[in-house]
């Protein structure tokens, strides 16, 4: 017997789409569950003492009739987005959808990554003032919130200050940025606006652990090193980006506060250290075997070679030691190590020209 002639077999990018929005579409459902019985489970639990309760219900409804609906067939992209992920709060869906489609505004996806922090910062301090900064932050923050960050956050017993909530939001944003960056199609992980954000969270949150007698350690008196290491597992190791993007927020900072200048100048270093490191280790790979860090030794080739590298490394040097006599005493020491290490920076630098110069492997 002959075989009929199939007609609108959908192309292999129309089934790699359907594929990527399925696993969206699985994403939304999960979170939506997840939230409607939270919701359920606090209701029942808490009756006498909520306000709005009218609110909170229709919230409960409206998830379970989503989450029917859900189950009824696979969505575009644009319902998804638009009926489902931004009206039921699920701010990574949101973010993956624009990664593969495009079409959303700069300000469209600042306003859902303030929407992810915020949904991991406390919203509760021991001090009045950093009490009074998270009820700003709060303000700023545009897109309007799920019910259920609203509902669970006046029992939440974390305090700003202590710091419980920064590992849970350093994981979120590092694997949300690597899904998000292996797309490729729409940039939808602003690395400057979150270095900038993460930033000022860690330095808000060392000054207040700080006023309120929180230990921290000796790494982290200077500068919280969190921001620096989330963005660089979100971007796989991309150095010179994120070098980039950190020298210009240093640069932007030298009328702010001596210790925020400190502490951006402090994660330069640490950045420089490792990108030095992860360089070495890709040379000393053997010419036969797979070398994953060849990107990462050409990067710095270049940035060395055209001295952006030491021209920045003299100019923050040159800064931290005038800033270093706003500090007391006890921090003095700490910045003097700093400083050590950018001197030993622009040493291994200086070496590394001179090796990539006797070398045509890079």
């Amino acid at each position: 017997s002959t075989l009929n002639n199939i007609n609108n077999i959908p192309s292999l990018a129309t089934i790699r789409s359907m594929y990527e929005m399925s696993k969206v579409q699985l994403n939304i459902k999960i979170q939506t569950k997840a939230s409607w019985q939270q919701l359920k489970v606090f209701l029942e639990n808490e009756s006498s003492n909520i306000q709005n309760r009218d609110h909170f219900e229709r919230e409960i409804e409206k998830r379970g009739a989503a989450l029917d609906r859900l189950e009824e067939m696979l969505y575009d992209p644009s319902t998804l987005y638009n009926e489902y992920a931004r009206p039921l709060a699920v701010w990574d869906s949101c973010l993956v959808i624009i990664a593969h489609c495009g079409g959303a505004t700069n300000e469209n996806i600042h306003e859902l990554w303030q929407g992810i922090i915020y949904r991991e910062v406390p919203l509760k301090a021991i001090s009045k003032d950093v009490q009074e900064y998270l009820n700003g932050y709060r303000k700023h923050v545009r897109i309007p919130q799920d019910a259920v960050v609203r509902l669970l956050e006046q029992n939440n017993p974390i305090k700003f200050e202590h710091g419980d909530w920064i590992p849970k939001l350093k994981a979120r944003i590092s694997s949300l940025g690597q899904q998000l960056l292996k797309i490729k199609t729409a940039n939808s992980f602003p690395l400057a606006f979150l270095a900038e954000k993460l930033e000022d969270l860690a330095f808000r949150h060392r000054n207040a652990a700080k006023e309120s007698n929180i230990l921290l350690s000796s790494d982290d008196l200077l500068a919280e090193s969190w921001p620096l290491d989330c963005l660089v597992e979100a971007m796989s190791s991309s150095y010179y980006e994120l070098f980039a993007t950190y020298a210009k927020l240093a640069s932007k900072s030298k009328n702010e506060d001596p210790s925020l200048q400190t502490q951006l100048i402090v994660q330069i270093s640490r950045l420089i250290t490792k990108w030095l490191m992860e360089a070495s280790l890709a040379r000393d790979i053997d010419g036969k075997g797979s070398r994953p860090n060849v990107e990462i030794t050409v990067s710095l080739a270049s940035a060395a070679k055209k001295d952006e590298l030491n021209r920045t490394l003299s100019e923050l040097r040159q800064r931290l030691q005038i800033l270093r006599g706003s500090f007391q005493t006890n921090l003095k020491a700490a910045i003097d190590k700093v400083i050590a290490h950018l001197n030993k920076a622009q040493e291994d630098i200086n070496r590394k020209i001179q090796s990539f110069g006797h070398s045509s492997s890079y």
